[in-house]
Order: structure tokens, then sequence, then C-alpha cells
């Protein structure tokens, strides 16, 4: 069976060897060739931009707590309002995240970016075990380090929305 086969194949094979695949077909091997390297690219460059962002957070956490230790251990009134307001915004800047999460496509920049809001998830925790423990000392630079982190985890999904639908134009106008 197999050696009647093979002559079949050899038979037939100059008929066909002379079929060639049509342009279209090399195009779209091409642009999928070149949207695999582009999806490689980009899954490098936002974990650098979420690497920077995370380092530059807590580089600025731990140098406010260090410069901050002079300060007075009483909480003022604007600091507790400022307070009041970052727990009141706390929900809200959940939900953008959450809406903006749900919006991305590709699923495995979905599971980096998760991982990247958990991280900075954890740091926001122990901004608030650090606001806990520092008898309020310090108390201006904790909240403005956890509205910043909350605004990181913004920007940094605003950008991956950005280069999502900017690639989805590129796409569409190729073809």
């Amino acid at each position: 069976m197999e050696d009647r086969l093979k002559k079949i194949v050899e038979e037939k094979r100059e008929e066909w060897d002379d079929a060639t695949p049509g342009a279209h077909i090399w195009k779209q091997i091409q642009m999928s060739m070149v949207h695999q390297l582009e999806k490689k690219h980009w899954y490098y460059k936002i974990s650098k931009i979420a690497a920077v962002g995370i380092t530059i957070l807590s580089v600025g956490i731990i140098t406010g707590i260090y410069i901050g230790s002079n300060r007075s251990a009483n909480m003022d009134v604007a600091t507790q309002t400022r307070f009041k307001h970052l727990e009141q915004d706390k929900d809200q800047f959940a939900r953008q995240v959450n809406v903006k999460l749900n919006a991305i496509n590709d699923q495995e920049s979905k599971r980096s970016i998760e991982a990247d809001i958990k991280n900075l998830d954890e740091i926001y925790d122990q901004l608030r075990q650090e606001m806990i423990k520092s008898d309020n000392a310090n108390m201006d630079l904790i909240i403005n380090a956890m509205i910043n982190n909350h605004q990181t985890k913004v920007e940094m999904l605003e950008y991956i929305l950005q280069k999502q639908n900017q690639h989805k134009n590129e796409v569409k106008s190729i073809y």
C-alpha cells in the first residue's frame, strides 16, 4: 500500500508542483509574521514600563518616609480631609481599572497587566500598613503615594488600550 502511494505521488508530483499560492496569501503570511514580532516587542515594552513605574513608586515611598520622618506626628485637618477623599475615590479608581482591564482584548497582555496591578495593590497595602504604624506621621506623603498608586494603574491601562487601538487601526488600514 505504501509503495503504491509513493508511486502515485512520484507520478503526479510534476502536476502538483506547478501550483503556487497567490500574492494575497503571501501578504497574509507576511502580516502574520509582522504581527507576531510586534506583539512580542509590545509585551516587553509594557513590562518595562510597569517595572519602571513600580520602581519609581517604591523609591518615592521609601525616600518620602525617610525625609518626612521629622514632621509632626499629628494629622492636621487638611490631611484628614484628603484621607477621607482618598477613601471615597478608591472605589472610583477601582471601577476605572476594572472597566479598562475588561477592554483589553489580548489575554496575554491582560494576564501581564493583572500581575502588575497585583504588585501595585500590594504596595498600596504596604502604604496603608505604614500609615497605621506611623501614628499619623508622614501622612501627607503616604496619602500622595497612595493616590499615585491608583493613578499609575489607570495610566498604565490607558497606555495599553491606546496601543491596542493603534494596532487595531493599523491592521484595518492594511486591509
